[in-house]
């Protein structure tokens, strides 16, 4: 590669191009797939509004739901993009709540309640201490700062834990909760929930924080010199990379929180989707689809045809 040609290669690692993998055949039936399940459970919500008071148990849950589905609405436009590893981030935020939601559930109100006005007590505590430079954020920046004297009047007056703003409002770890919903799940949603808490939350954790591992999707390989060794330069170009990976977690965080505000008539239906649309995101080599006959057994292990499972986009 000469000069001018490198010079080119690391140009175009710094440009930007639109992707719309929505409409790649790669990823076409997944996203169909997840579009299916978010208009699903959308149907379960009330065409009216949802008429129910605020320290009503169900009314939170409703709430974590509509919050999950706006994330997964977010991961997918990231994904369409080529920005599978932003989406991978996101997709933690996605579990977390499917985990929470979840945990509320099992839990009395009164409980609930207390929970959430501790740990609200705290963040706005946190909130109103004086700082240097809190005129840069709006949510400071409505607040009166209050001098460390009276903060910690009011720390005493109230019992309040500063510490817990820092933490989930719950007071409980993510793999406590896991452990503490898995009895309550159905029984189809408990290796999955198993799986997403062992494999995709580690994965996307790995992501979130600066590791190896993340700081590897910045890179592109652009050449392999006369030695063998691959050269690489810095990229900011969408890709494919970790867009399948984003798209199962979204799909299968979403496939068990949305159980929890499906009606009891639409079970069987909600069913009926997973059933059809989870094996579609169990990876197989396109080439080995392709080699499969249309009538013969999915490669996937699903027990459908492949003409109905991997291969239907062929």
């Amino acid at each position: 590669m000469s000069n001018g040609d490198g010079a080119a290669e690391i140009q175009n690692a710094f440009d930007v191009e639109r992707a719309d993998l929505r409409t790649d055949s790669e990823f076409s039936y997944l996203f169909a797939a997840c579009e299916r399940l978010t208009q699903f459970i959308l149907n379960q919500f009330p065409r009216q509004g949802i008429a129910t008071e605020a320290h009503d148990s169900r009314f939170l849950t409703w709430t974590i739901v509509m919050r999950g589905i706006k994330t997964f609405d977010a991961l997918l436009v990231l994904a369409d993009r080529g920005y599978g590893v932003q989406a991978t981030m996101l997709s933690r935020t996605l579990f977390e709540d499917t985990v929470s939601a979840w945990w509320c559930s099992s839990r009395p109100t009164e409980e609930l309640l207390e929970l959430m006005l501790s740990h609200d007590k705290s963040v706005s505590l946190a909130l109103h201490r004086e700082r240097p430079g809190r005129e840069y954020f709006e949510a400071l920046a409505k607040r009166q700062p209050l001098e460390d004297e009276h903060l910690q009047r009011f720390i005493d007056e109230h019992g309040i834990d500063a510490r817990r703003a820092r933490a989930l409002w719950t007071g409980k770890t993510i793999a406590s909760m896991v452990n503490e919903i898995e009895p309550h799940l159905d029984e189809q949603d408990v290796p999955i929930m198993r799986l997403l808490f062992d494999v995709a939350y580690l994965l996307s954790n790995l992501m979130v924080h600066n590791s190896p591992v993340s700081m590897g999707t910045a890179m592109r390989s652009t050449s392999v010199r006369s030695d063998g060794v691959p050269e690489t330069t810095l990229s900011r170009r969408p890709s494919r990379l970790f867009v399948h990976d984003a798209l199962t977690i979204g799909y299968l965080s979403l496939s068990i929180l949305g159980r929890l505000v499906t009606q009891p008539t639409a079970t069987s239906e909600l069913n009926r989707i997973l059933s059809d649309s989870r094996p579609l995101f169990i990876v197989v080599d396109g080439d080995t689809v392709q080699r499969t006959g249309r009538n013969d057994p999915c490669p996937c292990g699903s027990g459908r045809k492949n003409k109905h499972c991997h291969g239907r986009h062929l």
